[in-house]
């Protein structure tokens, strides 16, 4: 939140504390002796006087006191922004996948993924293609392969589950000895 509209919204804050706090010390026929007041302000009775000083002076320090500190956070907070180091790398920051080199089971060719992954249901609610409902997830992973891509299955530790630690399983791709895409087929 910026801190113009923190300062404001503390200013406000306060100021309305002040005027509940003048409203509950004022007499019940306020509205009435306030128009006799207005027409007359030399027959205000010390009390709504001294009252409205305060409000005045509660007003005038409000302002006087949080204006220079919101203006001089705002300044600072710009100039630490700008003297902050910014990231001059080009391009987009490097993908961060499940698969690691550590945990690359077995080099796999598509024919076995395919084989392995076929889904069998019973009851039909799953279509008999690999990986079932995620098959066009499959082929565009698949489309992506590149002649000298190799394709590895991968069994990657998961944050801790509710009761025990989960297994990601799926397939990565690695080209030149990175891995530059993965497939999720089991989420544990």
């Amino acid at each position: 939140m910026s801190a113009w509209i923190l300062g404001y919204i503390a200013l406000g804050v306060g100021l309305l504390l002040v005027i509940r706090w003048a409203e509950r010390r004022l007499p019940d026929e306020f509205s009435e002796e306030f128009i006799h007041f207005t027409l007359y302000p030399g027959e205000k009775p010390a009390q709504v006087r001294i009252l409205e000083a305060l409000v005045t002076l509660s007003e005038v320090l409000g302002i006087v006191l949080y204006l220079p500190w919101i203006l001089v956070w705002s300044v600072y907070k710009n100039w630490k922004a700008r003297r902050a180091p910014r990231n001059e790398s080009i391009g987009p920051p490097e993908p961060r996948f499940r698969a690691t080199p550590d945990n690359l089971a077995d080099l796999v060719t598509v024919e076995e993924v395919e084989r392995r992954e076929c889904i069998d249901d019973p009851l039909g609610a799953v279509p008999p293609l690999p990986f079932g409902h995620l098959h066009k997830t499959w082929e565009r992973f698949r489309a992506d392969l590149l002649p000298g891509d190799e394709l590895w299955s991968f069994a990657s530790p998961s944050e801790k589950g509710q009761w025990r630690f989960r297994t990601v399983r799926g397939y990565a791709v690695r080209r030149e000895g990175a891995i530059v895409a993965e497939m999720v087929a089991d989420g544990g």
